[in-house]
């Protein structure tokens, strides 16, 4: 639905937005109150600005009251919601929000008594929709008006659901917590660590079957994070994009970016099973990224993405999926990719062009965002593409490869280089698949014939001039290079040319 799109908008509404952004309040008193309810306002506005939509404000509210009580300040949010108008269109109905503000510090406020509703509601354009219910036990969050941000965050819901608008079935997760830890270095740059953890989903669908997962947990640690420079640069944004965005540079860039940092997420314990008997299961996802913007203005940086399966199980009552032998579904699929020598400056200044043209209402193509554009500009840098781990494997084979491009002016597809993998099972393989051809399943004759007819060109390229020596005995060794000239090479042996 269009509205789950923006179910992680709304998370981080409720885990940074929707929350009080206070400026400038030394004390409880009812001036303070008041320059809470305008700070209050300001930030909502914000939040619409920065949604782009063109069919009004997706935040809103019936009212806002703030009152000062003891040392703090109480807060009401009558009737939030979320909505969208339109075809795609749909509403997230949250109600009443209520918390307490209390100064904590030059223009610091620690946020606590958080109460959201018992309920709230998802709805869809076409009537179709979900309520959902979260149970919240913890919730004590430090936030910086200056920076309009959360410096530190505990927060845990031991339970919540989402049970479908007049359809049988619901999902339900155990523990959810999200912490934040922040380490101010100089004014306005901060080293943060966030985590982020659910325990214990479960989707029960009758007509369809079941699905759990029983743990998700994410984790990121972002350096020399810029938050002064990234506020700033928003204030600018909401007040005036095009004036914004025409006198930003890289540099404003590299100050909203280091929030990336290095990032982690895994899945652990996933199970799915339908009603005819099949299931798949995996023990553990793991997916990862980092970033680092690299030294001073003008500086290279480094980007990577980690991504591995491990422990897959898949079980067919009929020992096949769509024609494919369940002995060929991967238990484990690992990849290592890293990219060095990134132009940021360039590319920050390009996509900033991009976005300016685009408010402009410029769609000529001129200075825009263009993927040969960004590739000419990281080829005249000399970026490379590092694969630093690729590994594959099931009941009958196993794979395992490593490899390097460079992006070069001088290549006809401005990138040259290649990679190694090794693989282990080829007579396996074969066996498998003379058993598919005569099998006499028509979807598995045709896998069969296919997967024979793949074996039979990497055999031809095993012989290749540039064969590499395997590292193990019993491997097969096969090196795939992409020549300046734009030649594919396996083993030395050409597959197609530049035109």
């Amino acid at each position: 639905m269009a509205i789950q799109r923006r179910l992680t908008i709304f998370t981080a509404w409720v885990i940074l937005a929707v929350v009080a952004l206070i400026g400038g309040v030394a004390k409880a008193d009812s001036a303070g109150a008041d320059r809470l309810r305008s700070e209050i306002w300001e930030f909502i506005n914000m939040q619409n600005a920065l949604t782009f939509a063109e069919l009004g404000d997706v935040y809103r509210l019936d009212g806002l009251e703030v009152t000062s009580a003891g040392d703090g300040y109480d807060v009401l949010l009558r009737n939030l919601r979320m909505a969208e108008e339109g075809e795609n269109g749909g509403a997230f109905e949250i109600g009443d929000i209520t918390f307490r503000m209390t100064p904590a510090g030059d223009q610091l406020y620690r946020m606590t008594d958080l109460v959201l509703p018992n309920a709230m509601t998802l709805r869809d354009a076409d009537g179709s929709g979900a309520v959902m219910t979260a149970n919240l036990t913890r919730f004590d969050g430090l936030w910086s008006a200056r920076y309009l941000s959360f410096l530190s965050l505990d927060s845990e819901f031991a339970s919540a659901g989402l049970a479908p608008l007049n359809e049988p079935g619901a999902m339900g997760a155990g523990r959810i917590s999200v912490i934040l830890d922040s380490v101010e270095l100089s004014e306005g740059i901060f080293d943060q660590k966030a985590s982020f953890e659910v325990l214990g989903i479960a989707l029960k669908a009758p007509d369809q079957g079941d699905f759990s997962i029983g743990r998700i947990a994410a984790a990121s640690n972002a350096k020399q994070v810029n938050l002064g420079a990234t506020a700033d640069n928003l204030r600018l944004i909401v007040k005036d994009r095009k004036a914004a965005l025409k006198q930003m540079t890289g540099d404003d860039v590299r100050a909203m970016l280091p929030w990336l940092g290095d990032m982690e997420m895994k899945l652990q314990k996933l199970s799915v099973a339908d009603k005819e008997g099949n299931s798949f299961s995996l023990d553990e996802m793991r997916l990862g990224g980092r970033y680092d913007a690299g030294p001073g203005s003008g500086g290279l940086g480094s980007a990577g993405f980690d991504m591995a399966f491990l422990g897959i199980k898949a079980v067919s009552p009929s020992g096949d999926f769509e024609g494919l032998d369940s002995r060929l579904v991967p238990d484990r699929f690992t990849l290592s990719l890293g990219i060095l020598d990134i132009p940021n400056d360039a590319l920050w200044n390009m996509l900033i062009n991009a976005a300016y043209q685009g408010l402009e209402g410029d769609d000529s193509g001129t200075g825009g965002f263009e993927g040969e554009a960004m590739a000419g500009l990281m080829a005249a840098s000399g970026t490379r593409l590092l694969l630093n781990e690729l590994s594959f494997s099931n009941q009958i084979m196993a794979l395992a490869g490593t490899g390097e491009f460079r992006l070069s002016e001088a290549a006809a597809y401005f990138i040259e280089g290649g990679f190694v993998f090794e693989l282990l099972g080829i007579s396996e393989l074969q066996a498998l698949a003379q058993e598919m051809v005569v099998s006499g399943d028509p979807q598995k004759q045709e896998n069969g014939q296919a997967l024979l007819g793949t074996l039979g060109m990497m055999m031809i390229y095993s012989q290749g001039p540039e064969t590499p020596t395997p590292t193990v005995p019993e491997a097969t060794a096969f090196a795939i290079r992409l020549t300046p000239e734009g030649t594919v090479l396996i083993n030395g042996l050409p597959v197609f040319g530049a035109q």
